[in-house]
């Protein structure tokens, strides 16, 4: 819930699940990939090892995608203040972006299929300057980021009045 207070906010609840889903999804057509690389290799030499590079890779990315996304989730939070929008996320490089209303350009709200099946949206906002122009706030519920989009664009308009 979005509250005019200045107190963090963190993502949705169902945001580490829709990461998994991403890395799932890379990581199917990844092993896939390298599987068809090792077919396409077999009778080469060395072709003894086949397999044994996309199990790892599996293997991989099937623990990675049970661990990072709670950690990474654990890690990202935002807040209005009086003048910005402040995001704060990283576990290895910790990034604390502050977005002041008067540099916003535009905003969206977006959702792919995956976000649209968890009720889940990205907001995106668009700042004056050429380095890191797009600001991405992801799973927040598609009502809270349409409630959000709605309260940066009435501060925006009051900064530009």
């Amino acid at each position: 819930m979005i509250s005019e207070s200045n107190a963090w906010q963190s993502l949705d609840q169902k945001t580490p699940l829709l990461w998994r889903w991403y890395l799932g999804i890379i990581g199917f057509f990844s092993v896939l990939g390298w599987f068809a690389f090792d077919l396409v290799n077999l009778f080469k030499p060395g072709g003894l090892w086949f397999g044994v590079g996309p199990l790892a890779l599996l293997t991989l990315i099937l623990v990675g995608g049970w661990l990072l996304p709670p950690v990474y989730y654990r890690r990202w939070r935002y807040r209005l203040s009086d003048a910005a929008l402040w995001i704060n996320r990283g576990v290895v490089v910790q990034v604390d972006s502050l977005v002041p209303f008067l540099r916003i350009q535009h905003m969206d709200v977006s959702q792919n299929m995956i976000e649209r099946e968890l009720d889940l949206a990205r907001l995106l906002v668009y700042t004056a300057g050429v380095r890191d122009n797009v600001i991405v706030l992801p799973g927040l519920k598609r009502a809270e980021a349409d409630r959000l989009l709605e309260v940066l664009r009435a501060r925006v308009q009051d900064e530009t009045l």
